[in-house]
C-alpha cells in the first residue's frame, strides 16, 4: 500500500487533500430550482439597489442553497510588500468572525484553485496547509469555485463543512458554479463603485487644493485695490482699472465658492444655519454681490418687493446665494443694456420671487435639463460669458433644502427668461425688545485697533497690513506660526487675522497657543485662509477661532470685523 507523501514539516502533499472526483461519485441531492431561482432574483435586485453589500448577500445565499456551515468570497489583493495576497472579503456562517482574514496567494487552497482556474474539493486541508489548523471550527470539506473578470481569475467563492455528516456533491458544484458567474459580475460592480468613490475623493481633494491656490493670489490683489481707493484723488483711467480688477476678483471668488459647493451638495455636506430673516435683507445681500456685474453690463435693474416685511426661516447666506446666482445668470445671458427685474409677492404661506430678463432666452429643448449640473445653453463665439454650468444647479439644490421649488420659463431664443422661486414664509413671532448693549461692547468704527496680520504669503500680509494702516489702525505683521505666537504675546492685539497654512507652526496650533497666553481669550481671532472645506471650518472652531473666512477678504467683511467684539463673532 502506498503511503501519502509528507514534506519535512510533516505536511501531506497537495494531491492527498484534494478529492474533487468524489463530487461525481457521491449520490447527488435533489436540485432546488425554485430556491436557486429565488436567490438569483434577489441577488439581481440587490445589485440594482444596494450594490455595496452584494458580495455578502451572495455568500449568505451560497450558505443557504448548499446547506453549508460556512461560506465566503476570497479576492486577490496587493499586499503591503507589493506581492499578491488573498483576503476573505465576505463571510457567512460559523466563519463569520474571520472576515478580513489574509492568506498567502502562493500557498493556500484558494491559490491552488486560481492557479488551475478550476473547482476543487478539499478534505481536511490542514493536513497540507498546516496554518489552517488555527481556524475554528476545523474545516472538514471545502468546495472552492474560481470566478474571472476579463478571462483572468480574480477570486473564489467557497462553502465549508465543519462536520462529517455533510459532504458536498455534484449538485453543490452546479449551484456554486452558477453563483460564481454572478460573483464575477458582482466583483466588477463593487470595484467600479470603489473606483468611482476614490475618484470622487480625489476630486474633492483637488478642488480644495485648487481653491486654496487660487484664493491666495487673489488676497493681495483685493487688498491692493482697497489701498488704491484710499490714495488721494485718482485719475479716471485709474478708477476704471481699479473697478475692473475688483469686479473680476469678485467673479473669480464666486466661481471658486460655487466649485466647492458642488462637492459639498453632492456629498450632502452643506449644513443650513437657519434663523429668521427678512426677504428684503436677503435680496439686498444678493444685489450687493451681483451689482457690479449688472452695472458694468449696462443693464437696467428693477426691484419690486411688498411694503410689508416677509419673514423666511432659513440660512441667510444660502438664501442670498440663490438670488445672486439667478441675477448673475440674468446679467451674463442678457445683451448689454438689457432689462432685469426682481419682483416678490406673498401668496398664503409662501412667497414667489420672480427674476426676469430680456436676454437671449432658452430653447424648449434645453428647459428640461436646465437645472442639471454642468448644463449650459447654446454657446457662440459672440457670447463668451458662459460660466461653468453649475450656478442654476446649486440654486435648485439650495431652494429644495429650504423646502421650496424653482422653475424656469422662456418663450424661446431671443425672448428672455423667467425664473420663479417659491419659498415657505415663516410664521411671524412677536418682536422681542433688543437688549441694551453691554458695557465695553459698543461699536469701534472710529477707534484705532491693534491688529496682527499673519500670512506666509508676504504680498498678502504686507498689502493687507498697508490697507489697515491707511484705515488708521496700528498693525504688526508675522510670516510664520511661531512668529505669530510671539508677536501676539508682545503686541497684545485686539484683532488677529491668521492664515492656516503656515510654516513652523500651522494656524490651528498657533491659535491655541495665542488663546493660552495672558489676555488671549479677549482677542478677536479670525482665520483668513484659502482652505474653506467643512472640515477646515470644524478645525477652526476647535482651535478657538471666532470666525473662519476664506480668501480674498471682502472689504465689507473687514469693516465689520473692525467694529465687533469677540462675543459677537462665531465661526462660520
Amino acid at each position: 500500500m502506498n503511503m501519502p507523501l509528507r514534506n519535512v514539516c510533516g505536511e501531506l502533499d497537495l494531491d492527498s487533500v484534494i478529492a474533487t472526483p468524489e463530487l461525481s461519485r457521491r449520490p447527488p441531492r435533489p436540485p432546488d430550482h425554485a430556491g436557486e431561482n429565488g436567490a438569483l432574483v434577489a441577488l439581481a435586485e440587490e445589485i440594482a439597489t444596494s450594490p455595496e453589500g452584494i458580495l455578502q448577500r451572495l455568500v449568505e445565499w451560497a450558505l443557504e442553497l448548499c446547506a453549508a456551515h460556512s461560506a465566503g468570497i476570497t479576492l486577490v489583493e496587493q499586499g503591503t510588500d507589493g506581492k499578491p495576497v488573498l483576503r476573505w472579503r465576505a463571510v457567512a456562517g460559523r466563519f463569520a468572525s474571520h472576515l478580513g482574514n489574509l492568506m498567502p496567494r502562493d500557498f493556500s487552497p484558494c491559490g491552488a484553485v486560481l492557479n488551475d482556474n478550476s473547482p476543487k474539493l478539499f478534505v481536511h486541508p490542514e493536513r497540507h496547509y498546516s496554518y489552517i489548523r488555527q481556524l475554528e471550527p476545523p474545516v472538514v470539506e471545502a468546495l472552492l469555485i474560481p470566478f474571472c473578470v476579463g478571462g483572468e481569475p480574480v477570486g473564489t467563492i467557497w462553502v465549508v463543512t465543519h462536520g462529517v455528516h455533510r459532504g458536498f456533491d455534484a449538485e453543490d458544484l452546479r449551484v456554486m458554479s452558477s453563483l460564481a458567474k454572478f460573483a464575477g459580475a458582482a466583483y466588477q460592480v463593487v470595484y467600479s463603485l470603489a473606483a468611482l468613490k476614490e475618484a470622487g475623493h480625489r476630486k474633492d481633494e483637488f478642488l480644495a487644493v485648487l481653491a486654496h491656490e487660487l484664493r491666495n493670489p487673489l488676497a493681495p490683489i483685493r487688498s491692493a485695490v482697497q489701498i488704491l481707493r484710499h490714495e488721494g484723488t485718482p485719475t479716471a483711467a485709474l478708477c476704471s482699472a481699479r473697478e475692473v480688477i475688483d469686479r473680476q476678483v469678485g467673479q473669480m471668488t464666486h466661481l471658486i465658492d460655487d466649485l466647492l459647493d458642488v462637492s459639498r451638495i453632492s456629498h450632502g455636506r452643506i449644513e443650513l444655519r437657519r434663523e429668521r430673516v427678512e426677504l428684503a435683507e436677503v435680496v439686498r445681500s444678493a444685489l450687493e454681490a451681483t451689482g457690479p456685474l449688472i452695472e458694468s453690463s449696462g443693464h437696467r435693474l428693477d426691484v419690486a418687493l411688498p411694503p410689508e416685511p416677509i419673514l423666511l426661516e432659513g440660512d441667510p447666506t444660502r438664501l442670498s446665494q440663490i438670488f445672486s446666482n439667478l441675477l448673475n445668470n440674468a446679467a451674463k445671458y442678457t445683451e448689454r443694456g438689457g432689462q432685469i427685474r426682481l419682483a416678490a409677492e406673498q401668496a398664503g404661506h409662501h412667497v414667489r420671487v420672480r427674476v426676469t430678463d430680456s436676454g437671449i432666452g432658452i430653447s424648449p429643448a434645453h428647459l428640461p435639463n436646465l437645472f442639471k449640473m454642468f448644463t449650459q445653453g447654446e454657446h457662440s463665439i459672440e457670447r463668451a460669458q458662459g460660466g461653468l454650468g453649475i450656478g442654476l444647479a446649486l440654486a435648485r439644490s439650495l431652494v429644495e433644502m429650504h423646502g421650496g421649488t424653482i422653475e424656469a420659463f422662456s418663450a424661446g431664443p431671443g425672448s428672455g427668461s423667467e425664473f420663479v422661486v417659491r419659498l415657505p414664509v415663516a410664521v411671524e413671532a412677536p418682536r422681542a425688545e433688543k437688549p441694551a448693549p453691554a458695557a465695553g461692547s459698543t461699536a469701534r468704527a472710529d477707534a484705532a485697533l491693534r491688529v496682527l496680520v499673519v500670512d506666509d504669503n508676504q504680498d498678502a500680509a504686507d498689502s493687507l497690513s498697508a490697507l489697515l494702516e491707511l484705515m488708521g489702525h496700528e498693525v504688526r505683521t508675522a510670516y510664520d506660526g511661531l512668529e505669530a505666537v510671539a508677536a501676539a504675546g508682545a503686541f497684545a492685539p485686539d484683532l488677529v487675522l491668521l492664515d492656516i497654512g503656515l510654516p513652523k507652526l500651522n494656524g490651528y496650533e498657533a491659535a491655541r497657543r495665542i488663546r493660552e497666553q495672558p489676555g488671549g481669550r479677549d482677542i478677536n481671532l479670525i482665520a483668513v485662509t484659502g482652505w474653506g472645506q467643512d472640515e477646515d471650518q470644524r478645525r477652526s472652531r476647535e482651535a478657538g477661532f471666532n470666525l473662519h473666512i476664506t480668501k480674498p477678504l471682502d472689504p465689507a467683511i473687514l469693516e465689520r470685523l473692525l467694529v465687533r467684539s469677540p462675543s459677537e463673532l462665531r465661526v462660520r
